[in-house]
């Protein structure tokens, strides 16, 4: 039987305890875009990893020397305004285990941030951030697979793309059918060699989860269009 070998990978946030471990790590947008197009986003500190996943690709003065460094072509940084700062050292806790004490007591996964102490990131130094605005967008689809025939439960969203569309960027941003969308810098892919730009700056947060049109047809994978 042939194989074809994954050209892409959709880029997603990860973090360790599930849920909880990831908003610590990465935070989450709190707004859309403002009228200037600025992200308005919560997370913990003072310690920030160097690129991070809260709505689209987020870097520190740190991750974004990186990135240039890597040569990733056709990006621009924008300022995030930071809009809310919890206090956190989970950076030190320990994540071999499933489940760590400080989360003992915690409610939702956002309390933590919007109900803990506040954390004042003036006198860290590289706290500023940056969202990373990719100008190549390639059409992409969605694949969403039931678990069997009579259950209604599906399994999650699988990006693919269309070798064809593809323009040869490592790094993409992608549109959803195609068409333009507030929710398009969110989705970002990349090739097999913008995945090992993007791990030599990652410590351990982001996940690739490989993707192309081929692999979802061989599945049988039902198109899904989630703005529908």
């Amino acid at each position: 039987m042939k194989t074809t070998q994954v050209r892409f990978f959709s880029v997603e946030a990860v973090g360790p305890w599930g849920d909880y471990g990831q908003l610590l790590a990465h935070g989450f947008a709190l707004e859309f875009p403002t009228k200037d197009g600025m992200y308005v986003i919560a997370r913990t500190g003072p310690y920030i990893p160097a690129i991070t996943k809260p709505h689209g690709l987020v870097v520190t003065d740190q991750g974004k020397e990186a990135l240039i460094a890597c040569g990733i072509m056709d990006v621009e940084f924008h300022d995030v305004i930071i809009g809310r700062v919890a206090y956190s050292d989970w950076q030190n806790w320990d994540k071999t285990c499933d489940w760590p004490e400080q989360l003992r007591d915690a409610g939702e996964p956002e309390s933590i941030i919007l109900g803990g102490a506040s954390c004042d990131l003036s006198a860290t130094p590289g706290s500023r951030l940056y969202e990373v605005r990719l100008s190549s967008r390639i059409p992409i689809r969605f694949v969403r697979d039931r678990v069997n025939e009579f259950d209604e439960v599906y399994q999650p969203l699988v990006a693919f793309v269309d070798v064809k569309d593809w323009d040869g960027s490592e790094v993409f941003t992608g549109l959803p059918d195609g068409r333009d969308s507030t929710s398009c810098n969110r989705i970002v892919i990349c090739t097999k060699k913008g995945r090992s730009m993007l791990e030599s700056i990652d410590v351990g947060f982001l996940r690739f989860r490989p993707c192309n049109e081929l692999s979802a047809k061989a599945h049988g994978l039902k198109v899904f269009n989630p703005e529908n």
